[in-house]
């Protein structure tokens, strides 16, 4: 339940862009043991964020830790969910000539980010288009 509890503090952090404040956190919670898609998502959302605050190298490098954890298990959802954010460090990444990520595996994680961002803009659209019907079918007009 805890790490359920910190995956869900980071992710607000990340939303609100509270980068610094991120960081920290995801820094005091490697001292305790996490599950492996943890240890994934905190070192992604710590890449983007250094990212974010213009941080590159630091950035990358931590990305290609989290790209280690996860490639032994061929594990991408940590990466692809954050799609436009994901989709600007894969490039970054693949135009860094030092790191040290195969060029392959980022394309692939760029076009698999890409896909995801479309069909949230679908899904959120439908839902939006869904609920605007319920409401004006709700008030009957007198």
């Amino acid at each position: 339940m805890e790490n359920y509890a910190n995956r869900i503090r980071a992710r607000y952090h990340y939303q609100t862009r509270k980068y610094n404040a991120l960081i920290t956190f995801i820094e005091n919670t490697e001292k305790y043991p996490a599950i492996l898609f943890g240890k994934i998502e905190f070192k992604t959302l710590k890449a983007m964020s250094l990212y974010q605050l213009k941080k590159r190298s630091e950035a990358i490098t931590v990305f290609t830790e989290a790209y280690n954890l996860a490639e032994s298990n061929k594990l991408i959802t940590s990466f692809t969910e954050y799609a436009k954010d994901m989709r600007t460090l894969t490039l970054a990444a693949h135009k860094d000539k030092k790191c040290a990520i195969p060029k392959k595996w980022l394309e692939d994680i760029n076009r698999i980010s890409s896909i995801y961002a479309k069909r949230k803009v679908k899904m959120i659209s439908e839902y939006s288009q869904d609920e605007a019907n319920r409401v004006v079918s709700n008030h009957k007009i007198i």
